[in-house]
């Protein structure tokens, strides 16, 4: 498990900060990629309809069941490109 905490439906197997590496926590982040010089309203369209999506009890459920937790983060174009945000 390399998340830094153990996932709710395998409880049992323990993380690598728990297992001797302290200090360890690796999230996954899928991220979907246009072709380049995509108009940035066609990708803030998509975009907008990837987190709605994200939002669909039934499709979190699903990514849950198959060991994914849905990214609840700032997810938008600016993170996608590696900008910062303003919190």
């Amino acid at each position: 498990m390399t998340s830094d905490k153990r996932f709710p439906t395998w409880m049992n197997v323990p993380t690598l900060a728990e297992s001797g590496v302290p200090g360890f926590g690796f999230d996954t982040w899928f991220i979907l990629i246009g072709p380049p010089g995509m108009p940035t309203p066609v990708a803030e369209q998509i975009s907008q309809a990837l987190r709605k999506s994200l939002g669909d009890p039934v499709l979190r459920e699903r990514l849950f069941n198959a060991g994914h937790v849905a990214w609840d983060k700032p997810n938008g174009l600016p993170e996608a490109r590696g900008e910062r945000t303003k919190q």
